[in-house]
């Protein structure tokens, strides 16, 4: 096995506007990073790229992949965004601040064309052998965010709701030498920051990589990639910097306690088997014409009474509808893409990499049910349009709270580009989807 790194800052110009606060950044707190992995088997290689921002498009997201394909050669790139807040509107959520970024950020979005390829390239290039080990350690930052109340979920902290409490390490160590790389997974929104500042910044993931480096050394390449958290807070939830500094150094100090503990097991097995599957989920009925525009007119009525018809946020539902609107028109049902992706070495470790925000509960099945001894989940990976909830959560309908809840609620799924919620059934075809992959022959 041999192993390159490399890396580079990928920081937006100021000005632009930030999803957390939703406002326009007045400075830099800290800058984010576009960080590569390549491993190489010596038969084919696996492209990791960790984003230090909120998520992508899949339009974007593939463009990326395809020119890292045409510079390097590598067939299988996995691009994973740390879903941090404090950075701008990357990924089609909201209709007023993914317009603007389309408008305002061209530039940047060049430089990412120039950079996030280039630092693959260079990490190839770099290549040097390596062993590779797995490691796991107990440690809790975020919590549930999912709290049943009599008028159905709320996002409220439930200590009593589904969540991953540790952090997941894939070390990298050069032959003859020291730590090349630690590739560390948790499962937690970056919203500690959130609206609390308008400042840039990688939340609490950039604090723990930094908390790393200073204690494992500045040659070792810290890349934070995250995990199924769609259900899960940063805690706590608008805290600010200072909070955010707190939770990322102490999981940076679990990731640097989980491979010095004897749970830090080599890998034995040197390559790689990877398959990959697209699936598509269905989103729920479109709604009659009707419908939509009562919906329309309810909330600009609304608007008018309380007086804040201008607000960002009115003219940003109003404008999700009218998106809606169209939809029903064209009669075009939304479908929302799936792309599953495991790299596995032998029955030892698997990557199982996922697209949007999906729940933890899909992680912890893989606990219970994956053929591999460490499987490790991610979400946010090769495009972000959507949430994944699972079927009782979908079943809620309108009760479902902001990640689950259908037309007419005014939720995450208006918001997003489907504008209408995936329909229940999609946890079993996600479930057989995966299944699939696992048990791939190649």
């Amino acid at each position: 096995m041999k192993a390159g790194v490399a890396s580079t800052i990928i920081t937006p110009p100021v000005g632009g506007w930030l999803l957390g606060p939703v406002a326009r950044s007045t400075g830099v707190h800290d800058d984010l990073y576009a960080k590569a992995l390549v491993l190489n088997d010596g038969n084919r290689a696996v492209a990791i790229v960790c984003l230090d921002l909120v998520g992508l498009s899949h339009a974007f997201n593939d463009e990326l992949v395809e020119l890292i394909r045409d510079r390097t050669q590598v067939e299988t790139v996995l691009i994973n965004c740390s879903h941090t807040h404090s950075s701008p509107f990357s990924m089609p959520w909201s209709f007023n601040g993914w317009k603007a970024h389309c408008e305002e950020e061209t530039g940047w979005c060049d430089e990412l064309r120039a950079a996030v390829p280039g630092i693959v390239e260079e990490a190839a290039a770099r290549m040097t052998p390596v062993s590779l080990n797995a490691a796991r350690a107990p440690v809790k930052i975020g919590v549930n965010r999912r709290l049943m109340t009599e008028n159905g979920i709320t996002m409220a902290p439930n200590p009593d709701g589904p969540e991953m409490p540790w952090v997941d390490v894939l070390q990298v160590v050069e032959k003859g030498a020291d730590n090349l790389a630690v590739l560390f997974t948790y499962a937690a929104h970056p919203v500690i920051v959130h609206s609390a500042s308008t400042l840039i910044s990688a939340d609490y993931c950039g604090v723990a990589v930094d908390t790393i480096r200073e204690q494992l050394g500045e040659g070792v390449m810290p890349l934070f990639a995250q995990g199924c958290s769609a259900n899960i807070n940063g805690h706590p939830l608008r805290g600010g910097h200072a909070k955010a500094e707190d939770a990322g150094v102490k999981l940076g100090n679990a990731v640097c306690e989980a491979i010095d503990v004897e749970e830090c097991v080599a890998i034995e097995a040197d390559t790689f088997r990877i398959a990959s599957e697209t699936i598509w989920l269905p989103c729920e009925e479109l709604p009659s014409p009707e419908t939509c525009a009562e919906v329309i007119k309810e909330v600009e009525e609304n608007a008018q009474r309380e007086g804040n018809s201008g607000e960002w946020g009115v003219e940003n539902r109003l404008n999700c509808l009218k998106s809606l609107q169209n939809m029903i028109e064209q009669n075009q049902p939304p479908q929302v893409r799936f792309d599953i992706t495991a790299v596995m070495l032998g029955d030892e470790w698997c990557l199982l990499a996922m697209p949007h925000e999906v729940f933890c509960d899909y992680a912890l099945w893989m606990e219970e049910v994956s053929p591999c001894a460490r499987t490790v989940a991610w979400s946010y990976t090769n495009g972000c349009e959507s949430y994944i909830p699972t079927d009782k959560d979908l079943e809620l309908g309108v009760r479902g709270g902001y990640e689950a809840a259908g037309f007419p609620r005014l939720a995450a799924a208006l918001v997003y580009a489907s504008r209408l919620a995936c329909r229940p059934g999609i946890e079993g075809q996600i479930k057989d989807g995966i299944r699939r992959v696992w048990s791939t022959k190649e």
